[in-house]
C-alpha cells in the first residue's frame, strides 16, 4: 500500500515535469514583466534537466528559484520531490502544504495524489508546538530561525534530538533539546521567561588623582672641575728644551635657568665663574735692557678667571636614569695674570714680577648627564662639558710694563700673549636641579 502511495506521488512528479513547458503555457501567470517571466521558465526548465539527471540538490536551487519568480504548480511539487530525495521531509511537507493551499483549482487527479504525498510525508515527521513564550520572541530550532511567538501552527521538523531556543531581549534565554517522533506534535511550555539582571552600580571608587601640574620652571646648580692642557698663546712657544708645564687645573660654577618645552625639550640660561691655574719652570725669556749679569730660567705662574654668561638647549632622555644632552654658548669676560720669578747661577732670587690682562671670549658648551630623580622636584646628575673657548681679545703680557730689582735694575719683559685664540677645557660636573 505504501508503495503504491509513492507510486501515484512519483507519478504525479512525472506527469507535471514531462507536460512542464504545455502546464507552464497555460497557467494565468500573475502579473509580472515579460524578462521575469523567461527567467523563471528559463530556471525551471533547467531544473527539469537536473532532475532527470538525479541532480536533487541543484535542480532544488533551479526550482525555488523559478517558483519565487513566478509562482506555478509544476515548480513547486518538483521542489517537494527533491526535498524529499535529499530527506529533508519536513520541508517537503511544507512544499506539497503551500501547493494544496495555493492552488485550489488544481485538477482532482492532481491534487488526491498531492494529498496521498502529503499524508506520506506526515508519517515521516513530527512537530514541536512553543507554549508560554514572551509575545515577539525569536524561536530557533538547531540553530534555524522559525519566526516568532506566537506561531500560526507547530513547527515540523524530522524525527530525532533538536534544540530548540526562545529568545527575546531584556529577557533571559529558554533553551531545551527535545526527541521528537514521527507523526506525533510535542509541546513545550516555556517556563517564565526571567528578565536579565541589572547589574548593580559599580561600588564608588576613590577619586582620581589629579594630574600633578607640569613641571616648567627649573633651577640648577652646578660644580665642576676644570681640566686644560694647556693655555697655548706665545708664552708657550718659549717652553722648549728643559722647560716643564704642568696641565691646567680650576673650578667651574654655574648656576641655570630652564624652562621646559613640550615633554622633553629645555630651554635656558646660564651664569657662572671659572678660575684655572697652571705653572711653566725653566722658560727662558730676555730682559729689556740686557741685564749684565745673566738672568736665570724663569718660572711663570698662570691664572685665568673670568664670568660667564649664556643660553643653553637641551633634551631629556628616558625616565629614571635619564640621560640629559645639552648645548650651551655664550660669552666669557675674564681676565690672565702671569707671576713672574727666577734664581740665577749665584742663587739670586728675583720677583715675583706680576701682571694682570683682561680678554674676552666666546664660548661653546656640549654636556652629556646621567641622572635620578630623587622625590617630585629635586634630581642629582653627574657629567661631563668639553668647553671650548674662543679668544676674541686674548690676554697677553702688557708692553712696557717697567719692574726694578736691585741686581739687574729697571727693566721689562717683552709683550706675548699668555693664551692661544682657542681653549679647550674639560669639566667633570655634579649638579642639583628643582623643578617647579
Amino acid at each position: 500500500m505504501r508503495r503504491c502511495r509513492r507510486s501515484a506521488a512519483f507519478f504525479l512528479a512525472a506527469s507535471l515535469t514531462t507536460f512542464a513547458a504545455r502546464a507552464y503555457a497555460a497557467a494565468d501567470p500573475p502579473r509580472a514583466g515579460e524578462e521575469v517571466e523567461d527567467e523563471a521558465r528559463a530556471r525551471f526548465e533547467q531544473g527539469v534537466e537536473l532532475l532527470q539527471k538525479g541532480a536533487w540538490s541543484d535542480a532544488l536551487v533551479a526550482f525555488s528559484t523559478s517558483a519565487r519568480l513566478y509562482p506555478t504548480p509544476q515548480a513547486i511539487n518538483n521542489a517537494a520531490i527533491c526535498l524529499r530525495k535529499l530527506g529533508r521531509y519536513d520541508e517537503a511537507l511544507d512544499q506539497v502544504g503551500a501547493l494544496l493551499l495555493d492552488f485550489p483549482d488544481l485538477p482532482a487527479e492532481k491534487r488526491q495524489a498531492a494529498e496521498r504525498e502529503a499524508a506520506e510525508l506526515a508519517k515521516l515527521v513530527g512537530a514541536i508546538s512553543v507554549e508560554g513564550a514572551e509575545p515577539g520572541a525569536q524561536i530557533t530550532i538547531d540553530g534555524r530561525d522559525r519566526g516568532i511567538f506566537p506561531a500560526p501552527r507547530p513547527f515540523r521538523v524530522l524525527t530525532g534530538s533538536h534544540l530548540v531556543r526562545v529568545l527575546q531581549e531584556g529577557f533571559l534565554p529558554f533553551e531545551a533539546r527535545v526527541e521528537v517522533v514521527a507523526g506525533e506534535t510535542l509541546r513545550i511550555t516555556v517556563s517564565r521567561q526571567r528578565r536579565v539582571p541589572e547589574a548593580p552600580p559599580p561600588a564608588p571608587g576613590p577619586a582620581p588623582r589629579a594630574a600633578p601640574p607640569a613641571r616648567r620652571f627649573g633651577i640648577e646648580l652646578a660644580g665642576a672641575m676644570m681640566i686644560s692642557p694647556s693655555f697655548g698663546g706665545e708664552i708657550m712657544e718659549t717652553c722648549t728644551k728643559r722647560c716643564d708645564a704642568t696641565p691646567a687645573l680650576g673650578g667651574y660654577g654655574v648656576l641655570r635657568g630652564s624652562y621646559a618645552i613640550g615633554a622633553s625639550l629645555d630651554l635656558g640660561i646660564s651664569a657662572g665663574f671659572l678660575a684655572g691655574r697652571k705653572t711653566l719652570t725653566d722658560r727662558r725669556t730676555p730682559l729689556h735692557p740686557p741685564p749684565s749679569v745673566p738672568v736665570g730660567p724663569v718660572d711663570d705662574t698662570l691664572t685665568l678667571s673670568g664670568g660667564l654668561l649664556g643660553i643653553w638647549v637641551g633634551t631629556r632622555l628616558g625616565k629614571q636614569p635619564f640621560l640629559d644632552l645639552r648645548f650651551g654658548a655664550g660669552a666669557m669676560l675674564g681676565r690672565m695674570s702671569d707671576v713672574r720669578s727666577w734664581t740665577d747661577a749665584e742663587t739670586h732670587a728675583a720677583g715675583p714680577f706680576g701682571a694682570t690682562s683682561f680678554g674676552g671670549f666666546l664660548y661653546l658648551d656640549p654636556e652629556v648627564r646621567v641622572g635620578v630623580r630623587v622625590g617630585e622636584h629635586l634630581s642629582l646628575a653627574v657629567g661631563v662639558e668639553a668647553m671650548m673657548l674662543l679668544a676674541v681679545a686674548p690676554p697677553a703680557w702688557p708692553e712696557n710694563r717697567a719692574f726694578s730689582d736691585p741686581r739687574y735694575g729697571i727693566f721689562t719683559f717683552r709683550s706675548e700673549s699668555l693664551a692661544g685664540p682657542v681653549l679647550f677645557l674639560v669639566l667633570p660636573s655634579v649638579s642639583a636641579r628643582y623643578t617647579f
